[in-house]
């Protein structure tokens, strides 16, 4: 017994320090590591070179099939990135309405308000205010906050984020299965950072 439980403390210990190297190793230079597989990061453009945004791995636009079922709304959002996993979306609004410096606080906490009204099981965790090299020299104020929500077949864990960008408002989201939050969490904190105005190539 004694040794079976050096074996099990010696796993734990060489899964913390794999853990330790891969938040480490974590960049949009060289990737993200999701479920222990590096996720080299590219670059795309969104509504036509009014910004762009680097995503992770292997990703496609939602096919109308699968949005019809996962996005059933009329009010689903405007693009939507699903993950080469099927289980992992990332989906982008941009909105007329110009905002500037803390009011994007305000318009995430508005958002906030919407999904606390709309789904009450909803459960809240953290909110955080970021800057983002949105241009040269030049930077914008980024509010996100996240969330576990429910579906059919499981929990889910979401992140939204809310942003000045072109003359409007870019509200953007991340959500996944809850067992997987930790490495999606660190993918999309770096997929916030990308983000800048007009159609970059490269960083």
């Amino acid at each position: 017994m004694a040794e079976e439980n050096d074996w099990q403390q010696e796993l734990n210990v060489l899964s913390l320090r794999q853990q330790k190297e891969e938040v480490e190793a974590s960049s949009l230079e060289e990737g993200v590591y999701v479920n222990h597989k590096r996720l080299p990061f590219s670059r795309i453009s969104l509504w036509e070179g009014r910004a762009s945004l680097c995503l992770p791995g292997n990703y496609s636009i939602m096919t109308e099939s699968i949005l019809r079922l996962k996005y059933p709304s009329e009010y689903r959002p405007q693009i939507i990135y699903t993950m080469e996993d099927k289980k992992t979306d990332f989906t982008f609004n941009w909105f007329s309405r110009e905002i500037k410096g803390s009011e994007s606080k305000l318009a995430a906490r508005q958002f906030k308000e919407i999904l606390r009204r709309t789904n009450p099981a909803v459960l809240f965790y953290d909110m955080q205010e970021e800057l983002v090299p949105l241009a040269q020299n030049r930077q914008a104020a980024l509010t996100w906050f996240d969330y576990k929500s429910y579906a059919i077949d499981g929990q889910v864990y979401n992140i939204m984020y809310v942003m000045p960008l072109a003359k409007g408002m870019l509200q953007g989201t991340m959500n996944c299965d809850f067992a997987q939050r930790d490495d999606w969490k660190r993918a999309t904190l770096l997929v916030m950072q990308s983000i800048r105005e007009g159609d970059e190539k490269s960083d």
